[in-house]
């Protein structure tokens, strides 16, 4: 820039003011854009409040979840308590009249045998032919019952011996009522009756009777009551309400003719009052679970949010517009001495500007994308950098050689001591956070269990992160000096309470956590991670939703080996349809776990079940490709664990894996000859794809690369590789004839990156370049 612009550019810095004009265009401009944007707020409004809506609503759904499944697990327990007494052999002999095989006090210890449930206050049955009551303890007419042992309060003898022991009853729960026991105590119950036998159309011969203590109930129905401010109700498949939270109103007819689905939310009128409804139905016992929350308590955060919207529009307004008062009347900086700065590091000195404004603008700007480029490249390639040396750290590729200060300090390692722990934490499938297992999902869920960790470790602690799989992160903790395994034991035993409330109860994520002891030396990183996954899988095993101590668990038990690799070598082979390399896993993994390890039975359980697990994964794959029910879990194991001895359930593993193997030949792929002509119109096809490979073929017709390589070898006698290679010969020959394409047009259109490729390849099967069979073709 010349010195006449320089001078200029000066003097217009030196004068240059902004008068009242700008202030008023300035103001004016800004009052626009803020009336604007509370129009725009405004607009959308009704879609944030919509969403926040959705948010309240699967919140009180889940939790509602969660009652009907504590809720079904207990009355599961009462219907098998009912059916092994009204099946019981003996039972049904006595009954009849038939003594003479088995007594009353046979009876009474099989009673005495059977398991009871906490919630179970006590139960006993009715013997119709001589009016009598008999416990595990006792046996006596049902007066003398009814008078001394158990009666209801308000009830005479003669309506509870009418109603409850000489009427059919198909699993029915009546109302609790106040039980008189023994003359002296007083409990609230929940009667359950069983007519035996259990066909209306039969005699009836007695009654089961089940006392379920009403407070072991009420007490879960309570908890959620006052955790969500609203009523909740439990009722029966006839639509009777049995349970119901403290202080709820009744539950009107109106809107239990309205559970009619599965799940649902509706709105209703409690009380005068506008209320939300939402409800569940079992599916295994019909009972419907009914939550009623008032639309003040429903819908509050929803008002909150909207009055803090609103509040800080209106503040942030009116700070606009005094700091646009204030700023505006400021004089205007002379920026000549800046100019000056930028002129001196030569920074466009061979252009010109119309003002220095525009000259200082771009030297700024050019100099901060430069300092911008160079950060986000550090900060970019830092943490993958850092991550891969402390997982090569953790895994032991490394070797102390490695670890010297200077390479922590280019890694902004901070070290505090020479102390260690190594935290493993894997996050459940079952997480409710996670509802549809995608990718965004699991590196949300990832991101909140690293913020949570990172926020609960004590502050002393220095600790850094490592990503192992998509539901796996390693926390390496450097304790502060001089702190024993002790201490360092009981201050994370100390953090539980916060951890589950935290991730389990806030944020929906269910974690497993291993961890090590402490070990000294960054060396010794390894030995604590292979801890911290061996207590991690000592957790998972026994269904420890929590943190495990490597310290605290038995290192004498045996674990069973079933590695990662192994597990997807084995889903490969069975997806590729390989019967005979999967038997032989299956026999190398039956042979090293129960004859080279000798585990014991309960290890070799869980490693049955894991492996059942595979098995499941690949078959509800192939049912649900064909639009076929799924399998559960539970109902392979148990087609696994019906029979007894391990080769009679290898035998049994053999036999459902020769099974997934024929459904997948049947429903999966085409005959083979007409795979082999679709892969090679595929080839065709997509000739000029720099991509084309083996593995992407593998992928586009969902098979292992080594399946298709050997089908195609089978069926052609000739490799894929070769087959591509002369489909992209003979369609260099059709492109060579037209001489307006150059040879390197030609590679590209080949999927070449230059035309080396195609030379190499062209006088490799024809025996001359390109170049010569173009002029051969051209003579």
């Amino acid at each position: 820039m010349n010195r006449t612009v320089i001078k200029k550019s000066s003097k217009f810095i030196k004068t240059k003011r902004l008068n009242r004009s700008v202030f008023l265009i300035f103001l004016v401009s800004y009052i626009s854009v803020l009336v604007l944007s509370m129009m725009i707020n405004i607009f959308y409004h009704n879609r944030i409040e919509k969403k926040m809506f959705e948010q309240t609503k699967r919140s009180n759904l889940a939790m509602l979840e969660q009652l009907k499944i504590d809720l079904d697990n207990k009355i599961t327990q009462v219907n098998e308590l009912s059916n092994n007494i009204v099946f019981n052999t003996k039972v049904n002999l006595l009954l009849k009249g038939n003594d003479t095989v088995y007594s009353y006090y046979d009876l009474k210890k099989e009673l005495m045998a059977f398991p009871k449930s906490e919630f179970i206050y006590d139960y006993y049955i009715y013997f119709a032919s001589t009016d009598e009551i008999l416990t595990a303890t006792l046996k006596s007419k049902s007066k003398e019952f009814y008078d001394m042992i158990y009666n209801f309060e308000d009830m005479s003898y003669e309506t509870w011996h009418q109603d409850f022991l000489n009427q059919y009853h198909f699993q029915v729960y009546l109302p609790t009522r106040q039980l008189n026991a023994y003359g002296s105590l007083q409990q609230q119950i929940l009667t359950f009756v069983q007519t035996i036998p259990i066909s209306s159309n039969q005699k009836l011969l007695g009654q089961t009777v089940i006392l379920i203590d009403e407070s072991k109930f009420t007490n879960i129905i309570d908890k959620l009551s006052w955790g969500t401010n609203a009523h909740i109700y439990a009722l029966d498949k006839q639509g009777n309400v049995i349970l119901s939270s403290n202080g709820a109103t009744p539950l009107s007819d109106k809107v239990k003719k309205k559970l009619t689905t599965s799940v649902g939310i509706f709105n209703d009128i409690e009380n005068k009052e506008k209320a939300t409804v939402l409800y569940h139905v079992s599916q295994d016992t019909q009972w419907k679970y009914v939550m009623v929350i008032p639309n003040s308590t429903f819908l509050y955060d929803i008002q909150q949010t909207k009055t803090l919207a609103f509040t800080l529009l209106a503040f942030l307004g009116v700070l606009g517009s005094l700091l646009a008062y204030v700023y505006s009347y400021r004089n205007y900086r002379p920026i000549k001495e800046i100019q000056d700065l930028f002129a001196k590091k030569g920074a466009h000195s061979n252009l010109h500007y119309r003002n220095e404004f525009e000259y200082i603008k771009n030297s700024i700007t050019d100099a901060l994308e430069r300092q911008d480029h160079l950060h986000n490249m550090m900060n970019t390639q830092l943490p993958v950098m850092r991550s891969d040396y402390l997982s090569k750290l953790l895994k032991g590729y490394l070797g102390g050689i490695d670890i010297d200060k200077e390479a922590l300090d280019f890694m902004k390692i901070h070290l505090l001591s020479d102390q260690f722990i190594v935290i493993v934490g894997q996050i459940s499938r079952q997480s409710p956070f996670l509802t549809d297992l995608s990718e965004k999902e699991w590196a949300l869920s990832r991101f909140v269990l690293t913020n949570v960790t990172n926020e609960l470790i004590p502050k002393n602690y220095e600790r850094y992160f490592i990503e192992l799989e998509r539901n796996q992160i390693a926390f390496i903790l450097n304790t502060p000096d001089q702190t024993t395994p002790e201490v360092a034991q009981n201050k994370i035993k100390a953090l539980i309470p916060l951890f589950d409330n935290t991730l389990g109860q806030q944020c929906g994520l269910y974690v497993t956590f291993g961890v090590s002891t402490i070990y000294t030396g960054m060396v010794q990183l390894r030995q604590c991670y292979d801890e911290a996954m061996k207590a991690l899988e000592y957790g998972i095993l026994n269904n420890e939703q929590s943190f495990t101590f490597f310290a605290n668990i038995n290192t004498q038990e045996q674990y069973y080996y079933y590695p990662l690799d192994i597990e997807v070598q084995l889903i490969n082979m069975i997806r590729a349809a390989n019967y005979e390399d999967a038997v032989q896993t299956i026999h190398m993994l039956f042979e090293v776990n129960f004859i080279s390890k000798q585990v014991t039975p309960e290890t070799g359980r869980y490693f049955i079940i894991d492996l059942s697990s595979t098995l499941l994964k690949v078959l509800n794959t192939v049912l649900a490709k064909n639009k076929e029910s799924l399998v559960s879990i539970e109902d392979l194991i148990d087609q696994i664990f019906i029979y007894d001895g391990i080769d009679k359930i290898q035998s049994e593993i053999e036999k459902i894996i020769f099974d997934i193997c024929e459904l997948i030949q049947e429903s999966y792929h085409p005959t083979n000859d007409q795979l082999i002509q679709n892969i090679m119109i595929y080839i065709t096809e997509n000739i000029s794809e720099h991509s084309l490979s083996l593995t992407s073929i593998a992928e586009t017709f969902n098979m292992t690369p080594q399946y298709i390589s050997t089908l195609f070898k089978t069926h052609t006698d000739e490799n894929i590789k070769d087959f591509v290679s002369k489909a992209r010969v003979e369609k260099a020959k059709e492109l060579l004839a037209n001489e307006q394409l150059t040879l390197t047009d030609i590679a590209n259109q080949l999927g070449y990156a230059n035309d080396m490729g195609i030379i190499r390849l062209f006088k490799r099967y024809e025996g001359v370049t390109p170049g010569v069979y173009r002029r051969q073709l051209k003579s």
